[in-house]
């Protein structure tokens, strides 16, 4: 099973600031993301791995949603999406949970 947890509430993109890359997350954010990894904790998700956008907003919210789940968060510059601040791709900024149902590491996986 695959869990996809997308970014906490992140700052406004601001030009000449670092770029949507360098959106960090808000106070908001950063308890959502806690409260996210609380959650799937309850829930009892016997996950593996952490993947996350090397996105700094999505980054942190798999640090923070992690931390609960007694994982390391793992960069994947797969997962990093369109270059431009206004994206459509599902995979922008997303954090990718790897469960123990799974047969494969997503990050061992044939492409």
């Amino acid at each position: 099973m695959i869990w996809l947890l997308r970014h906490g509430d992140a700052e406004d993109d601001v030009p000449g600031a670092g770029g949507d890359a360098e959106r960090r997350l808000t106070e908001k954010g950063r308890r959502q993301a806690r409260a996210a990894g609380k959650a799937l904790n309850a829930l009892g998700a016997d996950l593996k791995a952490c993947l996350a956008s090397p996105k700094v907003r999505a980054l942190e919210t798999a640090e923070l949603a992690c931390k609960a789940l007694d994982l390391e968060a793992e960069l994947d510059d797969r997962l990093r999406g369109a270059a431009s601040t206004r994206t459509t791709s599902p995979r922008a900024a997303a954090t990718y949970c790897w469960s123990a149902t799974s047969q494969t590491s997503p990050t061992r996986s044939p492409r």
